[in-house]
């Protein structure tokens, strides 16, 4: 049996290519090494909370004055009314377009799938199908005026009407789906 294996050893030696290993040939250490270099390719600067606060703060205070300029718009509506509408805006530019990243007023036209189909169904207690679509009008009557102002382009706020329109449903049938506890969740896959 010895010489059987020393046979098949010196065999599989034969075919081996000795020397260095081309590129298109794979090895355990060409393995970790490109493993290695393309951790430091891609290794992302240190996230700086300061920073991240301080952008915050500055898009805050930005969108207090955007708040203030909402509310004298709607001088003909109800103190009732344009309370509502400025609380849902608030929210929106302030709690959620901050939540991970310092996200302005106009990055957010683009955020609103994602905040009434999923962030607002589940973060928010209060949300009902009801809730959705007046938070949708709060913030559409929102963007107008920020369009009126040439604040955003035209292009931003007809992809916000029309995301709205698109989704709409479906963001309140998700909506009364989540609240309903004999239903299947509408998320289980998150």
């Amino acid at each position: 049996m010895n010489d059987q294996n020393q046979e098949y050893n010196e065999e599989m030696e034969n075919e081996v290519p000795k020397g260095n290993v081309s590129e298109n040939e794979v090895s355990e250490d060409n393995i970790f090494e490109d493993a290695e270099l393309d951790e430091e390719k891609t290794e992302r600067p240190a996230f700086n909370f300061e920073e991240y606060e301080a952008q915050c703060e500055k898009i805050r205070q930005e969108n207090e004055v955007l708040l203030e300029e909402f509310a004298k718009s709607m001088s003909g509506l109800s103190r009732k009314t344009v309370n509502q509408h400025i609380s849902n805006v608030n929210f929106y530019l302030n709690d959620y377009l901050l939540y991970e990243d310092a996200q302005s007023f106009r990055e957010g036209v683009y955020s609103l799938d994602d905040y009434l189909g999923y962030f607002f169904i589940k973060k928010c207690m209060w949300s009902t199908p009801g809730t959705i679509k007046s938070t949708a009008a709060s913030i559409k009557k929102f963007y107008k005026l920020m369009l009126d102002q040439k604040r955003i382009e035209k292009t931003d706020y007809e992809f916000l009407c029309e995301d709205i329109n698109d989704n709409m449903e479906q963001w309140q049938e998700d909506c009364a789906q989540y609240n309903d506890p004999s239903a299947e969740s509408p998320f289980w896959y998150f």
